[in-house]
């Protein structure tokens, strides 16, 4: 008597995992209690379920509308091109490179989607394009490519200043005391914290934006549309975080859970502190060999 043996269905692909929960109409994409892979067991429980708070709403409604129809109108510097005698344009070259080489190392680690999710990983990739596009763009009188470091200009310095100050100063002291219950813990997180990787992007990151940016020949006054520019990213960013990965269960930054009763101060403060990187660094730049590129 032939057997008939009946076949055992494929499990379903990552992608199909994924579509799935998309298309879901529950909140959260996963059954995960809102730990992405128990990663955020740490993280207090009230910030990864629930419902927002109010504030939350308020404060993507009316940024959007605030972006949507408050974009300045002042006239846009020409971009800056360097000559090749400048040191300044080696420096934009070494940013760069080096940033380049950053990212390929940690994408050999294997952790390059991680980095691809965080404001600290996007704050670094525009740190280095930024370089990239004001380097490439001199050497080969490029346009297009001045004009797309002109673009990123205050964007990649503001990102930066925030990833150095909100990590050292708010988010590592938090991780430090609310996920490090023990010696050997708090021993691992901090050599953790010093290595490779962490430090580049978590300190070196801002005096690479400062040579890059702030001091040199290729510095500028910023204009308001510098800032408008800054603030789109952040929101973009913002978006991503509140819709997305709140949703997947990946809480990368507690103190900004929509779920806070008071998340509008922290989604204010970032803004704030953009707008301060926005005056007082313009009070330190000055730009003596810079020249305007020529209308193309």
């Amino acid at each position: 008597m032939a057997e008939t043996q009946r076949k055992k269905r494929p499990a379903p692909s990552t992608a199909r995992k994924w579509l799935a929960a998309a298309t879901s109409r529950k909140w959260l994409f996963f059954d995960n209690d809102g730990s992405f892979e128990h990663h955020f067991d740490w993280v207090p429980r009230h910030l990864r379920v629930g419902p927002w708070s109010l504030g939350t709403y308020l404060f993507l409604v009316t940024f959007s509308v605030c972006l949507l129809t408050c974009a300045p109108s002042d006239e846009r510097p020409p971009p800056v091109a360097l000559p090749t005698s400048s040191p300044w344009l080696w420096v934009d070259v070494s940013i760069f490179a080096w940033g380049s080489v950053v990212l390929g190392y940690i994408a050999f680690r294997g952790y390059l989607s991680v980095l691809a999710i965080s404001y600290t990983g996007l704050s670094w990739l525009l740190l280095t394009l930024r370089a990239g596009f004001a380097a490439f763009g001199s050497l080969l009188s490029l346009p297009l490519l001045l004009r797309a470091s002109e673009a990123l200009r205050f964007t990649a310095l503001a990102q930066a200043t925030v990833t150095f100050a909100v990590w050292n100063f708010v988010l590592l002291p938090v991780i430090y005391k609310l996920h490090c219950t023990g010696a050997k813990q708090r021993a691992d997180f901090i050599r953790w914290n010093f290595s490779f990787t962490l430090v580049q992007i978590h300190l070196l990151n801002l005096p690479m934006a400062l040579a890059n940016v702030v001091v040199g020949a290729g510095a500028r006054p910023f204009v308001a549309f510098d800032l408008y520019l800054a603030f789109v990213p952040l929101f973009a960013y913002a978006l991503f975080y509140v819709l997305i990965l709140d949703r997947v269960g990946v809480h990368l930054y507690p103190i900004f859970s929509p779920r806070l009763h008071y998340s509008v101060v922290g989604y204010s403060s970032l803004f704030v502190i953009y707008y301060g990187c926005y005056h007082c660094y313009d009070q330190l730049i000055h730009a003596p060999e810079g020249q305007p590129l020529p209308a193309a």
